[in-house]
């Protein structure tokens, strides 16, 4: 039997039917049958894509996008300002299937509903005057309030994604000849019939974007594939008239702000806790984030000289005229648990004064929490060449700016919203914690961890107990099991409580995910966290932000206690910078096989950057602060926050039974994760020198400041990571190679080469030179009497002698063995060439030199240790000067300012503010299609 919809569906582009107000009235009040629909729409917009203008196909299409904009305004009682009858005559064209006195987009509407809009900023909405659906029940003290995915405010029928509303059909008879086509309806049915609405919209506008796609799977007699762009058909030119241009985008939105205001503030005002529009709610999120994800997805297939691109800039532009960006806002906060009071006590620790929570009125499942996520990451970072040249925010509602953008979601966003530690806690971190906790604890589990596996079973006794005996601090903080447990830690939630439903959504996922997990195959080694690339960018956007990098960086609950004393069954607080932090070690450990995984890592290299740069200073009236200093001060638990050590050779933990170092080490350690396990032949060149340059900073900061501990830190792993850079490089002839040749990156793995040269320079300085490398083979010779001083730096000496041949290659084919700025490497090989032969031609040539054979000599040999110990010495004897191009950066916050390197690229990202940017437009505009897939779909 044919359902409804499908009936309706068949008779849209079809020429036997009359295409009148009721027939469009039928098409938009019969409950929705999704795929029926988007199939119906995309097989007959492949012909109204390459047909003319005045095509039959596409103006259905035109009219069903008219006649839902008309239906939904009568639907929410939308108020004009003005009596805009706005749709051109000439666009029926003499046909019946136009609406005469449709009312979205001419140029009056432009002057009327826009001005009042931008005016008002939404303060001006009052609620709506509709009668609340009496068969809503009441909550009562035990409900957690509604997840805005829930149908009628019944917190026990939550609706699946693919769900719609039970609409009953609402049929021509039902048709009042007013004005307003819904005038007499419910409120019940009016939330219903609204999210009808908005869903037709939503697939409306889907099936211009799988449109697309297939038009652009087709290739024409020479074999060359489409380019077509339904939307360019569809809309016109900023200003034409007679047709849809960005104004009617601009009508369709203005309607959705009004919607959504309204309907917010009947969630904040209501004395009943009954609510009509919440899945209505939903669907205008997803409209928002459908319609986003249309105009972008067009904006790749046409070139910036082209008209077509100008009328999709024109429509991504009116996102800007409807400034959605307090709106969004206000769906965060009244959608997250309340402040109920300020206990009394204090933590002594933290001087933070614990606050009191309770449940929302509504809730956000965490797919339409993702969907607003993605709406305001997009928005945040429209392109710049999409935005007027203006310095003026179209906002009146925005001002005191120390940072003025036409763009007010990256206004609000990025620089006017003022985050204390209570406001970051309750709108970001208590979100985006429990759904990083998803992925550590994903991760943590996608493959065995081969330092605890190492350390429970190094004896046969351990391996026989399965470790149960065996006092091991690292296993014993069990972090998936006691901290990052989504179904027994409460301090997850700002309630307290495991049982709120937003962590119990949250474990579902989780639950789900590990159950397809083993169906994979075991060498599949793709991590599945599709959340993590828009959460990645969320919080690259939030970093614009100075406010939110102080409470990100800063620990709220610092350690005061040695490891061996900390419970772990106790210790499970749980604070953003960390968490992201570790889950970051596994996504750049596994980032080569995932485009998306790259993409985030490349946004979280940016944060990185802008968390580790001394430039980094938040200047408020009373002071200032420096981000890298909480960063430099900020104590990870590194037992809990396991690193990934899921591949060889894995980072070691720092060598003792410490356990708690500054993030600034943590840092380095996830940076080498990437560095080591990404080397293919086709480098993510950019991904790459960002890591160097984080890197560099981190290096810096720990040189400058002397109260740092450096010699527990495990520098020999360091320098591994390096030299097995350097020489795959210099191996594999990246800088020759076509790959890179042909994407004009060759210069970027010359300034690649360059940075890590520089930093081999910069770790020959006298500060690592002066500090002993604790390890477990000093450990061991103390105990039995022997001595055996070395610095920190006798590894990395040795590194340079073994590998002497490659680097000096390296600095004699780009002309730098008398750099001044390599002037401490540049001085050590000249001092080892005097002193060893370090190649087979040295021997040759020079049979009858007193030079030592160092291949003769062991890492350990006494002779060795001596020679190298007399350079380092010498390189820390406090009468000598050090006479070298940046000696003044020792004490100077410009120390690279006056370096001149070989490559232009060369730590260009490097020591830059907070509010750098190093991610272009077109970046960006690839970058949101992927988001786009992994948040709503394809």
């Amino acid at each position: 039997m044919t359902s409804p919809a499908i009936n309706v569906y068949s008779k849209i582009f079809s020429a036997q039917h009359t295409k009148d107000t009721a027939f469009y009235k039928s098409v938009f009040t019969t409950s929705v049958h999704q795929e029926a629909l988007l199939s119906v729409l995309v097989a007959n917009s492949e012909q109204a894509a390459q047909g003319d203008n005045g095509s039959h196909n596409l103006a259905i299409l035109r009219a069903l996008f008219v006649h839902g904009v008309n239906f939904f305004s009568d639907a929410i009682k939308f108020k004009e300002t003005t009596d805009d009858n706005i749709l051109p005559d000439s666009l029926s064209n003499g046909s019946s299937v136009y609406l005469k006195d449709s009312r979205v987009g001419n140029n009056s509407h432009r002057s009327s509903v826009a001005n009042v809009e931008l005016d008002n900023g939404g303060d001006d909405i009052t609620s709506l005057n509709g009668r609340v659906n009496s068969n809503v029940p009441a909550f009562d003290e035990f409900d957690d309030g509604d997840d805005i995915t829930t149908l009628n405010g019944n917190v026990k029928a939550a609706i699946s994604l693919g769900s719609t509303p039970s609409l009953a059909i609402i049929t021509n008879n039902d048709h009042i000849d007013t004005p307003n086509e819904f005038e007499n309806i419910d409120d019940g049915l009016r939330g219903e019939l609204a999210a009808n609405i908005l869903l037709i919209l939503q697939v409306w506008f889907k099936s211009i974007c799988d449109s697309n796609e297939r038009l652009k799977k087709s290739k024409n007699s020479l074999g060359i594939s489409s380019k077509t762009d339904l939307a360019t058909k569809i809309f016109y030119l900023p200003g034409t008239q007679q047709v849809l241009d960005e104004n009617s985008l601009l009508g369709l939105l203005s309607r959705l702000k009004f919607f959504l205001n309204s309907a917010i503030e009947e969630i904040e005002v209501s004395e009943t806790g009954e609510f009509s529009y919440l899945l209505a709610i939903k669907e205008a999120v997803y409209l928002i984030a459908e319609i986003n994800k249309t105009l972008f997805a067009s904006l790749t297939i046409h070139k910036e000289s082209t008209n077509e691109f100008v009328v999709i800039k024109s429509l991504i532009f009116t996102f800007c005229k409807v400034d959605f960006s307090e709106t969004l806002d206000r769906i965060l906060t009244s959608t997250n648990p309340r402040k109920v009071s300020d206990r009394s006590s204090v933590n002594i620790n933290t001087f933070i004064k614990p606050v009191a929570y309770e449940s929302p009125r509504i809730r956000l499942s965490s797919e339409t929490l993702l969907k607003v996520y993605i709406i305001i990451d997009t928005l945040a970072n429209i392109p710049t060449y999409l935005l007027p040249v203006t310095s003026v925010s179209l906002s009146s509602d925005i001002t005191n700016m120390d940072h003025e953008s036409p763009n007010p979601y990256e206004t609000l966003f990025g620089f006017v919203k003022a985050y204390d530690h209570e406001l970051y806690v309750q709108e970001i971190s208590s979100r985006l914690v429990p759904i990083l906790a998803l992925d550590f604890n994903y991760c943590y589990g996608f493959r065995s961890d081969l330092l605890e596996d190492n350390l429970g079973n190094n004896s046969l006794f351990n391996w026989l107990t399965a470790n149960r005996f065996a006092n091991n601090l690292y296993s014993e903080f069990n972090t998936a099991e006691f901290v990052t447990n989504l179904a027994k830690n409460g301090s997850l939630s700002l309630l307290k409580t495991a049982n709120d439903p937003y962590l119990q959504e949250i474990e579902g996922i989780y639950q789900n995910r590990i159950k397809k997990e083993k169906q994979k195959n075991d060498d599949d080694d793709i991590l599945d966290i599709p959340e993590f690339l828009p959460i990645a960018l969320l919080i690259y956007t939030y970093s614009k932000n100075p406010s939110f990098l102080t409470n990100f960086s800063k620990q709220a609950y610092p350690i005061h206690h040695k490891i061996e004393d900390i419970q772990p069954t106790e210790d499970t607080t749980v604070e953003l910078y960390e968490i992201w932090l570790c889950v970051l070690s596994y996504v750049f450990q596994y980032q080569y096989r995932s485009v998306d995984l790259q993409w985030a890592v490349r946004l979280s290299l940016q944060v990185l950057l802008r968390l580790t740069s001394r430039y980094s200073i938040v200047k408020n009236e009373n002071f200032s602060i420096s981000l890298v200093e909480n960063v430099k001060n900020y104590q990870i638990n590194e037992y809990k926050w396991k690193l990934s050590h899921q591949k060889l050779p894995f980072i070691p933990n720092s060598n003792g039974r410490l356990g708690i170092k500054s993030s600034l080490f943590y840092i380095l350690d996830v940076v080498q994760n990437l560095i080591r396990f990404n080397m293919n032949n086709k480098l993510n060149v950019v991904n790459f020198k960002m890591a160097l340059n984080v890197t560099f900073q981190v290096l810096q900061e720990l040189h400058d400041d002397r109260e740092i501990e450096l010699g527990m830190y495990s520098w020999i792993e360091f320098h591994n990571s390096l030299f097995n850079l350097l020489k795959f490089i210099k191996k594999q002839k990246l800088a020759t190679s076509k790959y890179f040749v042909s994407l004009g990156q060759n210069g970027l793995i010359d300034s690649l080469i360059e940075e890590i040269l520089v930093i081999i320079n910069f770790l020959l300085r006298r500060r690592f030179n002066e500090v002993i490398q604790v390890s477990d083979e000093l450990n061991s010779a103390r105990k039995f009497g022997q001595h055996a001083f070395t610095s920190i730096n006798y590894d990395l000496v040795y590194h340079i002698l073994l590998h002497y041949e490659v680097i000096n290659d390296l600095l004699v084919s780009y002309n730098l063995r008398r750099a001044r700025y390599l002037s401490h490497l540049n001085k050590c090989l000249t001092f080892f060439e005097g002193e060893f032969h370090l190649t087979e031609e040295s021997k040759i040539n020079e049979k009858d030199s007193k030079k030592l054979d160092l291949f003769d000599h062991d890492f350990d040999s006494p002779i060795l240790i001596a020679k190298i110990n007399s350079f380092t010495l010498n390189e820390i004897n406090p009468n000598k000067l050090e006479i070298f191009a940046d000696s003044n950066a020792i004490n100077h916050s410009d120390r690279n300012l006056d370096i001149v390197y070989k490559s232009k690229e060369t730590f260009k990202y490097s020591n830059k503010g907070y509010d750098a940017v190093f991610i272009s437009d077109q970046e960006l505009v690839k970058l949101f299609q992927n988001v786009f897939a992994v948040a709503i779909g394809k």
